[in-house]
């Protein structure tokens, strides 16, 4: 779940003065508050998020061949969405927020996605849990990833909100061009949009209070659902 993310310190070397010589950094993102020195300019443009997973055990040939066809990934419309995906072997990988103070060990914590599960797919209701896991994801202030400079010395790109396999790959090659010192239109994905969150010292008491009202539209919006339902025929 540590995504890419670069913090890239550069040196010219004096005899080649068209190539950059890199010293290695740690790819923090979601975890940037662990690390001194430069990246701790970033802690407060970033809120790190708990994500966690539960993988069952193979379920039946009928009953994960009713559950996604063709084996996508995919995600719900929820605003504390859940996403799932079946394994060539049978197993459902299915995630979603994890637990807001960052627990992970214990099983209690994962009892949510497990209820989940079983609304989603009533047919796998009860199925054994063979894994659970959790990580952190960076959300920032616009819910965008973005890349840019903080020093002529120093370039970025992280924030990306649990889409980091995807994103990456396009931010890697913006930073790129950053640290060469190409023009780079990021749109808003550019450095100029990256600002701090107000007030990021109360970043967890704030989470809880808009989980809150998140699971509150959730719930409105399932409700409303059900009642517009079309009955079915017979």
């Amino acid at each position: 779940m540590r995504g890419f993310a670069a913090c890239l310190r550069t040196d010219y070397q004096r005899d080649l003065p068209r190539f950059l010589r890199l010293r290695r950094r740690p790819s923090t993102n979601a975890y940037t508050d662990l690390h001194h020195g430069a990246a701790r300019d970033l802690v407060h443009r970033v809120v790190p998020v708990t994500s966690s997973v539960i993988a069952t055990r193979p379920l039946g040939a009928n009953v994960a061949a009713s559950v996604v066809l063709g084996r996508r990934m995919v995600a719900d419309s929820r605003n504390l969405m859940f996403y799932f995906r079946m394994m060539p072997d049978g197993t459902l990988v299915f995630g979603g927020r994890g637990d807001i103070t960052g627990r992970r060990d214990d099983p209690a914590v994962y009892k949510g996605l497990e209820k989940g599960l079983a609304a989603t797919f009533p047919q796998a209701a009860g199925a054994p849990i063979a894994y659970r896991w959790s990580g952190k994801v960076a959300v920032t202030m616009d819910d965008f990833p973005h890349v840019g400079r903080l020093s002529p010395r120093i370039a970025y790109a992280m924030g990306y909100g649990g889409r980091g396999v995807a994103l990456a790959n396009l931010m890697g090659r913006l930073l790129t061009d950053v640290v060469r010192g190409f023009p780079v239109d990021g749109g808003p994905m550019g450095g100029c949009n990256f600002r701090p969150f107000p007030l990021h010292a109360l970043r967890v008491p704030g989470m809880r209070i808009l989980a809150g009202w998140y699971r509150f539209k959730d719930s409105r919006a399932a409700a409303a659902a059900r009642r517009f339902r079309p009955a079915r025929d017979g």
